[in-house]
């Protein structure tokens, strides 16, 4: 997994989210 978060479909409506990231699992969705 070498995409930037800011490629996945975040949730959290985040100005830059690089290294603070949620529980992302492999597949791609974004886990609460």
């Amino acid at each position: 997994m070498s995409r930037p978060a800011r490629a996945m479909p975040q949730r959290t409506p985040s100005p830059h989210i690089t290294q603070a990231t949620p529980c992302m699992p492999r597949n791609g969705v974004w886990s609460p």
